[in-house]
This record gives structure tokens, C-alpha cells and sequence, in this order.
């Protein structure tokens, strides 16, 4: 799946009332990952990535400030 935020809750929550395992494509922010870790935590079976330029947005930024 490919979900931000309100929507990522939502699909956890539904891939854990389905009994389903799920993978989470361009993780972009902070608290999607803290979602995802507190998903495996009460035992949902979750997997993700993130897209490698995702993990220089801020970096970026900088630079151009």
C-alpha cells in the first residue's frame, strides 16, 4: 500500500482486523515509521521502504536556505 498519515493508521488498523499481513511503499515521514513500529509491536506482520531521495528532503534544504 501507499498511504500518509490519517490514511496509514487506517489501512494498519484494517490489515489488523483482516488478520493481514501488509507492505508500506515510500515511507516519508517520521511518524508513518512510528506507526509501523507500534503495528509490529502489537503483532501485525508490516514491512516497508522508502524511496532513497525521501531520506535527503531535509538535507536538501538546507543546503538551499
Amino acid at each position: 500500500m501507499h498511504a500518509e498519515r490519517e490514511t496509514m493508521a487506517a489501512a494498519l488498523m484494517c490489515a489488523t482486523l483482516a488478520n493481514r499481513s501488509v507492505h508500506v511503499a515510500h515511507v516519508s515521514l517520521a511518524e508513518e515509521l512510528q506507526l509501523i513500529r507500534a503495528a509490529k509491536m502489537q503483532g501485525l506482520n508490516v514491512t516497508c521502504e522508502v524511496a532513497p531521495h525521501h531520506l535527503f528532503l531535509s538535507t536538501v534544504s538546507s543546503f538551499l536556505d
